[in-house]
């Protein structure tokens, strides 16, 4: 009797025999797994010693060809990856994981600056969050440090003579003079 029919047997509440449950207990389907590899490679190095000398030729071609195209589709994403990293550098996208979703989504050209260029333009209007913030040099009317220690010049803490005050005065003086 098959395993499949002792299980069925057991699922319709039928009772076993001894010898059935002994069987039903043996029953390893890791070992079914690990014999069924075996006879597969078994079986494949019988069709490879079969096969012409042409066959094996052609059939080694094919696998080639596979993995040449596996390659090359890897080998397309990278590039698309560099030349999106680049991109988002120069425009100044802080996401270029997103902005390479988009474009994707929009079936952008990234060799076409023109149309790249408005791409970027309506994703800053659309998702300004994805940029970085355009500074330029002067935008600021001194640094921090100046700032502190220009207030501690002015303040009344500075005139009350608190060792504190001169140490943090001195400190901000030092901090201007290597800079």
């Amino acid at each position: 009797m098959t395993i499949k029919e002792l299980i069925s047997r057991s699922l319709n509440g039928e009772q076993l025999t001894p010898a059935e449950k002994a069987e039903l207990a043996a029953f390893d389907p890791e070992t079914l797994t690990a014999e069924l590899n075996h006879t597969k490679s078994q079986l494949e190095l019988l069709e490879n010693e079969k096969l012409s000398h042409s066959e094996k030729l052609q059939k080694e071609l094919d696998s080639l060809r596979s993995a040449h195209s596996t390659l090359e589709t890897e080998h397309q994403e990278l590039k698309r990856r560099c030349r999106i990293e680049k991109l988002t550098g120069e425009i100044g996208c802080s996401d270029a994981d997103y902005f390479d979703f988009l474009a994707r989504r929009a079936n952008l050209d990234l060799d076409d600056s023109a149309a790249v260029r408005e791409f970027s333009a309506k994703l800053s209007e659309t998702s300004p969050g994805c940029f970085r913030a355009r500074i330029t040099p002067g935008s600021s009317a001194g640094t921090a440090q100046d700032d502190m220690f220009h207030h501690r010049q002015h303040s009344s803490f500075a005139d009350s003579g608190s060792q504190v005050d001169r140490i943090m005065d001195s400190l901000a003086a030092a901090a201007l003079v290597n800079d």
